[in-house]
């Protein structure tokens, strides 16, 4: 298990794959370049504002049909 612990392992092992994709690919895949990165939004809390949104709206409206 201390062969996973250098260092320089992963960069070689990325490398390795990067040669074996361009292989395989004929050298089109590294065209390409990256694909951007896009941060995802947080889903719970998108929804939760308009949820709490909502429910404050529907207090305001329940009061005022009480008063």
């Amino acid at each position: 298990m201390e062969i996973l612990d250098e260092p320089d392992l992963e960069e070689e092992a990325d490398a390795e794959v990067d040669n074996i994709l361009a292989e395989i690919t004929g050298g089109i895949l590294g065209k390409a370049g990256k694909a951007p990165e896009v941060a995802m939004p947080n889903e719970e809390v998108v929804e939760e504002e308009p949820a709490q949104a909502n429910l404050d709206e529907m207090r305001d409206r329940l009061e005022a049909l009480k008063g």
